[in-house]
């Protein structure tokens, strides 16, 4: 906070030298915290963590967690790094299921997104939520004990 401070003690300050400060320190500050606590920073999702690294686990991580667009399968590969061949393996299986939705077309690309309807997506939207308030719980818990041992 120190940096912040500073910023704030000099003549004219703008909006951008204060966030910027602001954004420099809580990057610094969530760095510390990573480091106090040993965790190994991940691109994968909770979803991910809990059910496996898996190509249709990430298929659908990536379906839950942008479940308000509708995207190309092209689309869905690239985000959720997967290729083509291996999407085609288990495409057929969600689309009969009902887990995902074909929503229109543009151009040549057949647009698709999670069938929110669907009894079992909306479980996948659950379990989804129920890992995020645990993550947060225990994100908490460990705040809590940082301010005691600071």
């Amino acid at each position: 906070m120190s940096i912040f401070v500073v910023s704030l003690q000099r003549e004219k300050v703008s909006y951008i030298d204060i966030f910027r400060e602001i954004f420099l320190n809580f990057y610094t500050l969530i760095i510390v915290i990573i480091t106090i606590k040993g965790v190994k920073m991940e691109d994968d999702s909770l979803l991910v963590n809990f059910l496996g690294d898996y190509p249709v686990v990430r298929v659908l991580d990536f379906l839950v967690e942008n479940n308000i667009f509708d995207y190309s399968k092209k689309d869905i590969c690239r985000f959720a790094n997967v290729s083509w061949n291996t999407l085609e393996i288990f495409w057929g299986n969600l689309v009969e299921s009902g887990i995902v939705e074909y929503t229109r077309k543009v151009g040549k690309a057949r647009m698709f997104k999670l069938d929110t309807s669907n009894p079992v997506a909306q479980k996948m939207l659950e379990l989804d939520k129920t890992l995020m308030k645990q993550s947060i719980e225990s994100l908490d818990k460990t705040d809590k004990k940082l301010k005691a041992i600071a």
